[in-house]
């Protein structure tokens, strides 16, 4: 039980307490309803799909209350309607609120900011949007989104993550998202340290593995090449009728690239 004086001390906090009053009760009303023997798994759906939406209310609840501190504690410092462009130092005008969506790792959330223009320069901003690093995908959401779409097809990967995570995320929404990481995962593997430093600390011999296909794209032949660098420890001396009986040590470390590159028809 919570501590008797834990109240609500906002809208916002009592909003959340009285979803989850019903998410409780809505959920406790399904099971009790359920077919004999079917009382926890009717309980468990329920809990899981009502909590999942209790916790992107909260979230969007959480950012949207923040957006309002920010806006109603630094606008004023910062001269409210009369801050000056940072490009140009003319006057910005205020032009109301603008909404933005959201995709996280809970569900897409819809907040309100305040939204001001440099006509002079054609520079719109949202003040709130930096200070709290609020961009169209959130963390959470490019894991969830890359870590699918890197193992399966970017259908595949659409089905699993609304089976497993209640998320709707669009096809093409998986691929671009995979696309901008991928500079980023070359660009880690080529300069971190601590890549190379374990690899080379790892016990084994260095095996390298490669595979290579062509596809005709509008952009003219294309080879598609994948390649591993893996360290392993040898397995005992075999005749060759043998070989395919044994069981190989598992990889002590594996450092993988792929690359797409201009190839010639052959």
């Amino acid at each position: 039980m919570a501590p008797s004086n834990l109240t609500p001390q906002s809208a916002a906090e009592e909003l959340i307490v009285a979803q989850a009053l019903a998410l409780y009760r809505d959920s406790k009303n399904i099971a009790d309803n359920a077919p004999q023997g079917q009382f926890l798994n009717h309980a468990e759906a329920a809990v899981i799909a009502k909590g999942r939406e209790l916790i992107r209310t909260t979230l969007q609840t959480l950012a949207q209350e923040k957006i309002h501190d920010i806006e109603k504690t630094i606008l004023p410092v910062l001269r409210g309607e009369d801050r000056p462009c940072p490009k140009c130092q003319t006057k910005k005008r205020h032009l109301g609120y603008r909404s933005k969506n959201i995709f996280t790792a809970a569900g897409k959330i819809k907040v309100e900011r305040r939204y001001e223009e440099c006509l002079p320069c054609n520079l719109p901003e949202h003040i709130a949007d930096d200070l709290l690093g609020i961009k169209s995908y959130t963390v959470g959401f490019r894991s969830l989104a890359t870590r699918a779409g890197v193992d399966e097809s970017f259908q595949k990967s659409k089905d699993n993550l609304q089976f497993y995570c209640g998320l709707d995320i669009g096809v093409t929404t998986l691929r671009k998202l995979c696309y901008a990481e991928a500079p980023k995962m070359e660009k880690f593997m080529k300069t971190d340290a601590e890549v190379a430093t374990k690899f080379i600390k790892a016990k084994g011999n260095v095996e390298i593995t490669m595979d290579a296909t062509k596809v005709n794209t509008m952009g003219g032949w294309r080879d598609t090449k994948v390649g591993m660098v893996s360290k392993r420890p040898l397995e005992k001396s075999a005749l060759p009728k043998d070989y395919g009986k044994r069981k190989l040590p598992g990889h002590r470390a594996r450092i993988a690239f792929a690359a797409i590159e201009k190839g010639v028809r052959s």
